[in-house]
């Protein structure tokens, strides 16, 4: 089908496009789907270019659940090799047709159309020839260049391959930033490690791991066919271990003599002894060259047997436990692994380790019922410390732990797993494990450092909430509030509460434990006076430090004006102007409060209600009141009771009486009788 005619079969009546983009460059139009450029997490619609309208484009519009690679975007838009198909412009959208608000990406679109558009198990193989020149020979300059930027592809696979344009004469790479990396990968076209873990966990990862699906690219294109299809994803994995990855894929395939030596070379499973792209333009060239030959696991003299199968290498046995874990505790307990380490491996130093982890599980608390499960983890690092954390059947990459948490954090059972881990601090027991540092993994690690003691304070600004920020930068806010927003960043919070503000007051108090995390995450300036009052009991303490927490947000970020948020929390803080006794006062409060809503300013309406000196000056005030009140009130009793009548008040008003009728008296007689004597 042609973009003309499926565009006018999935076009309503009415074609109204959404802009995108700071420049509003390009239009997306909702009401047009492209099915045939859907990729696997991401729908696709007709996008168009306002400066080029005749250069056709597409964009894919993300789920909500999942978080694009946001954190790439810029460096492979500058891609300067045309063997990818690149992002142009990309941002959040108002999704009428799903409500709220998405994250869309917009391609240029390929001109000859997706490889393998129908069942990745009916297709032609490619000749020799037509591989070389149509797919190694312009995507290994592409594999060098996104290496030498540091960034991975982690979505090189057959169903990811397209035409560059009709005459199908080379090939480009698919998209690979609209979904977490790695999560549309079968297992067969993911190293052992990456493998093992569940797909949202696996992480960005290395160059080495787009050469290795590069590889097996290459024997699907040869053979037609998808290795170990029958198989499932744990039966690819353990074959892989069992044979090595070349045999595991290669041994029953009819596979060109000219091409065993780059396979050999690129499906090998030691990273550092994987083919580079330099090594892939030597053999283009001619070169011929020796792949080393994969080295398998060490082989123990004996087996150890568990749930009725025996194994004679530790990685094996470490993936066959962390698969059945609810039987993994038993075999593990009586100690018998330690033995079996040293005795039949030779390995003192993990024996030794595996054995520490037992004893401190036998002076672990008897109420400390996580013991057990930190236990298997811990030894299951000892058995095959390359493999991916593993937790309660739980597998993710360390550099995947947080795009992991953000995909399962809907699904509270999962999310437990994630804080028993990081309160267990398991992720910190698997750097410890390993055999060699890794630099790349510093920074990797003080973020994970945090998160585990973020997970151990459950008060508002901590919990797993902050860590899911702390280890996801550009995850959106998961607050129910901002559902049908798409707040990746705080600068863009306030204008999110704004619009929710403005379509009526909701019920809800502005700030949450999401939005609280979220703000202690991105501005990390956050003071931890203010979070504990975010779980005051008293809703006016509580309701004051959420303003001043976003009074200092817009005082960061903007925006100058926010009447509709600032009317918000001028409802939620009028009971504390109530609390105030002075009457003038509060007509005078709620006169400056009308005059600052419209103003807009948090800041402004903090600093009224937040005033010391007039709290003291009123209750002053008030305390003088309440002593003239007590006076008055005791001189009206006193009154009452008779106290102007009583026999010693009317002796004592008669002397006083007399006293003064003698004094005016005396005064007049002295008068006459000067009067008189001076006659």
């Amino acid at each position: 089908m042609s973009r003309s005619e499926e565009s006018e079969g999935q076009a309503g009546q009415g074609r109204g496009g959404l802009s995108l983009g700071l420049d509003g460059r390009f239009e997306l139009l909702p009401d047009v789907r492209l099915p045939r450029l859907d990729s696997p997490h991401a729908e696709a619609y007709e996008a168009r270019d306002l400066r080029e309208p005749d250069r056709p484009h597409f964009a894919l519009v993300c789920r909500r659940e999942l978080l694009p690679r946001v954190d790439i975007l810029e460096r492979v838009s500058r891609i300067d090799r045309g063997s990818m198909i690149k992002p142009r412009q990309w941002g959040v959208v108002d999704w009428h047709p799903a409500g709220g608000r998405r994250f869309a990406i917009v391609f240029e679109e390929p001109g000859g159309g997706r490889v393998f558009g129908g069942s990745l198990g009916e297709f032609a193989p490619m000749s020799l020839e037509n591989i070389r020149r149509s797919v190694i020979a312009p995507l290994v300059p592409l594999l060098q260049e996104l290496s030498e930027r540091g960034i991975t592809h982690r979505a090189i696979r057959p169903d990811n391959l397209f035409y560059t344009d009709e005459s199908r004469s080379k090939v480009v790479l698919g998209e690979s930033v609209s979904a977490p990396p790695g999560l549309a990968q079968k297992a067969v076209f993911e190293t052992i490690e990456n493998g093992m873990a569940e797909p949202s966990g696996r992480g960005p990862g290395y160059p080495p791991d787009d050469l290795y699906a590069f590889g097996v690219l290459l024997v699907v294109l040869l053979t037609g066919e998808i290795p170990c299809a029958d198989m499932t994803d744990q039966e690819i994995v353990a074959a892989k271990l069992k044979r090595g990855s070349y045999s595991a894929l290669c041994g029953k395939a009819r596979i060109p003599l000219a091409m065993l030596e780059p396979l050999r070379g690129l499906l090998c499973d030691d990273s550092s002894e994987r083919w580079t792209t330099g090594d892939l333009k030597s053999w283009l060239g001619g070169r011929q060259l020796t792949p080393k030959l994969p080295a398998l696991p060490p082989k123990a003299t004996r087996p150890f047997r568990f749930a009725g199968t025996e194994y004679l290498d530790a990685r094996s046995l470490a993936y066959a436990l962390g698969n059945d874990w609810p039987n993994a505790g038993p075999s593990l307990y009586n100690g018998k692994i330690a033995d079996w380490m040293l005795r039949s491996l030779g390995n003192e130093p993990r024996a030794q380790l595996i054995g520490n982890t037992m004893r401190r599980r036998q002076y672990a608390s008897a109420e400390d019922g996580g013991s057990d499960d930190r236990t298997i983890s811990r030894v299951l690092m000892a058995l095959d410390p390359e493999a991916p954390l593993r937790y309660k059947g739980l597998a993710v990459n360390i550099e995947g732990l947080g795009a992991a948490l953000a995909a399962n954090y809907q699904k509270p059972e999962k999310v437990q797993l994630f804080v028993e881990m990081l309160k267990g601090r398991l992720p910190l027991a698997w750097f410890d494990a390993q055999l060699a540092s890794r630099p790349e993994l510093l920074s990797v690690k003080k973020l994970i450092e945090q998160a585990c003691s973020f997970a151990t304070r459950a008060r508002a600004g901590f919990g797993i909430e902050r860590c899911l920020y702390q280890l996801n930068p550009q995850w959106p806010c998961q607050s129910p509030l901002l559902a049908q927003e798409y707040v990746c960043y705080v600068k863009d919070l306030l204008s999110a509460l704004e619009r929710i503000a403005g379509r009526g007051m909701p019920s809800e108090e502005p700030v949450d434990r999401h939005i609280a995390a979220f703000c202690a995450a991105r501005t990390r300036q956050v003071p931890e006076r203010l979070l504990n009052n975010l779980a005051a009991e008293s809703a006016t303490v509580r309701h004051m430090a959420m303003l001043q927490l976003l009074a200092d947000v817009q005082k960061r970020t903007g925006p100058a004006r926010l009447p509709a948020l600032t009317r918000w929390y001028a409802s939620l803080l009028a009971p504390a102007i109530d609390g105030y006794r002075n009457r003038p006062y509060r007509k005078q409060l709620a006169d400056e409060i009308t005059r600052l809503v419209e103003q807009g300013e948090l800041g402004l309406l903090s600093v009224l209600f937040d005033n010391p000196a007039a709290v003291r000056a009123d209750e002053q005030g008030f305390a003088v009141a309440r002593a003239q009140y007590r006076q008055a009130a005791n001189r009206i009793s006193w009154l009452e009771q008779g106290g102007l009548s009583g026999p010693d008040n009317v002796l004592r008003a008669s002397r006083q009486a007399a006293s003064m009728v003698s004094a005016v008296l005396s005064g007049l007689m002295l008068v006459v009788l000067t009067v008189f004597y001076a006659m």
